[in-house]
């Protein structure tokens, strides 16, 4: 079986506001960047399974590539909450804040919000549910961090290095046997 993690398109937000588990639409760009994502993708075939995070940009995404495939939304797949931060710009949280959260990003929870470590618990465990699957192969349309996570699961990076790589929008990870 292989396993494609998707991160969804550019969404409708300016730069430097803190969005994570919001519900944002798709920019004006998401259909010149559904294509690309599409062309990378393999063919669905009747043993293609595709889930979705539950927010609109992923699922808008996903319908796009499925093309009246069935969809199922995965609440796990949901990008990390950043609680009481959401939709705030950044900058409004002061740079002690910022510096304070990020030493323990993993295991400290933004006010009201999660922890890195409990997004990884809870995609490490759909990991495990989805190898046991009977499919060919699974398209996860879902968010940055939860990509981190899988990464972080299946490279053996230690959690706290889970943001050293940078990756854009529609970017697709392929997974086959464990490897990336």
């Amino acid at each position: 079986m292989k396993i494609y993690l998707i991160r969804h398109t550019q969404p409708d937000i300016e730069k430097g506001i803190c969005y994570g588990s919001s519900d944002l639409d798709v920019a004006e760009t998401f259909t010149s960047e559904a294509f690309a994502v599409k062309a990378v993708l393999p063919k669905i075939t009747n043993k293609t399974k595709i889930y979705s995070s539950p927010l609109q940009r992923c699922f808008k995404l996903a319908e796009f590539i499925a093309k009246g495939h069935p969809i199922y939304i995965e609440k796990r797949l949901t990008e990390i909450s950043f609680g009481e931060w959401e939709m705030k710009p950044w900058r409004s949280f002061g740079k002690e804040t910022l510096i304070k959260w990020k030493a323990n990003f993993v295991h400290t929870p933004c006010p009201g919000g999660e922890s890195f470590q409990s997004v990884f618990d809870r995609v490490t465990a759909l990991y495990e549910e989805v190898l046991k699957m009977e499919a060919d192969q699974v398209f996860l349309v879902n968010h940055s961090g939860v990509i981190r996570a899988f990464l972080c699961h299946l490279q053996g990076i230690p959690l706290e290095n889970a943001f050293d790589e940078q990756f854009g929008f529609g970017v697709v990870f392929e997974i086959e046997n464990g490897k990336v």
